[in-house]
């Protein structure tokens, strides 16, 4: 199986993103990671990542449509 590109829906695969996140912004706790999210993506915000056939993850990216 190849690897492939995935939208990260839940809070769990948001919560398995914030240590690739965290590389970006190394400032960045995980409480105030998880408040930037409930405020982001009811307003349009969504992340994905590559995800493996490993399970491993990759950098992810986030964009707002």
């Amino acid at each position: 199986m190849a690897a492939r590109v995935v939208e990260l829906r839940s809070e769990e695969e948001l919560r398995e993103a914030f240590p690739v996140v965290r590389r970006l912004h190394g400032a960045l706790d995980e409480r105030r990671y998880e408040e930037l999210l409930s405020m982001m993506v009811p307003n349009g915000y969504r992340m994905f990542a590559v995800r493996e056939p490993s399970g491993r993850w990759p950098p992810c990216s986030g964009c707002k449509f």
